[in-house]
């Protein structure tokens, strides 16, 4: 909502039911980054046989089926409708307020003492979301791809062996005795596997700088609350500037 012409008791109206979307979102996207992770993950593999005349074998592919950046910007969304909600009635309620200050920058001003109370309490929340993000596989080397926004490993190959039967004379024939002959098997690749992995995860590292700088948001946000004096003040949106501020690492 923009400049507040709504009287207190339609923003009280709606208030429960966008706390109510903001736990579901809450619940759904911490079950998926714990226990659906694969979903961030796709692949494609190519095989060529050695052989011209050889078996051909299809492509395998596994589609992507999201993308860290685009679930956490889609749960914002409805976080940010429940924060913009909450803080216009804390606004309208209280007088005490203060900055919010991050490494002596005021990244948000003049906000309520009960609408720091709230923030600390809602981004401790976003603080478990971001912990359960799920990051790529540190064994692979991954490269950001920027025309379809993912990163990619570098290619991959493995050998697609067969077993030939092989003889081998342990003795040869005499007058009294026939040849022994030793049948055994021989490991003979006849294609090569080419695997290419991409994935919709973050990094270690980036998840590292998240975890930072929401504990960093945390701390300035009760700074704040504890700082706060009795001054009136006007509605205020502040979920789009305080999600821009924490994802500024995953900005391409």
């Amino acid at each position: 909502m923009n400049g507040i012409t709504t009287q207190l008791h339609e923003l009280l109206a709606v208030l429960q039911s966008k706390k109510s979307s903001s736990s579901k979102a809450f619940e759904e996207i911490t079950n998926q980054f714990s226990k659906h992770s694969d979903r961030y993950d796709g692949m494609v593999r190519t095989y060529q046989p050695v052989k011209d005349d050889d078996e051909v074998l299809p492509p395998e592919s596994k589609e992507l089926g999201d993308r860290v950046t685009e679930k956490l910007d889609f749960v914002m969304e409805i976080f940010r409708d429940y924060f913009d909600v909450a803080m216009q009635i804390e606004t309208t309620n209280q007088t005490a307020r203060a900055d919010i200050v991050v490494d002596g920058e005021a990244i948000l001003f003049e906000i309520p003492a009960t609408g720091l109370l709230f923030l600390e309490k809602q981004f401790k929340a976003i603080r478990t979301i971001i912990n359960r993000v799920p990051t790529l596989d540190p064994a692979e080397r991954w490269h950001w791809d920027e025309d379809n926004q993912v990163y990619t490993s570098e290619e991959s190959k493995t050998v697609r062996p067969k077993k030939i039967f092989r003889n081998h004379v342990v003795s040869k024939a005499t007058k009294e005795h026939p040849e022994q002959v030793q049948v055994y098997t021989e490991d003979v690749t006849i294609g090569t596997w080419t695997k290419k992995r991409f994935s919709g995860k973050i990094t270690v590292f980036e998840k590292s700088q998240l975890m930072a700088r929401v504990d960093k948001l945390i701390n300035a946000i009760v700074q704040a609350r504890q700082r706060a004096n009795s001054v009136v003040i006007s509605p205020i949106n502040v979920g789009d500037v305080l999600w821009s501020w924490l994802k500024t690492p995953l900005v391409k």
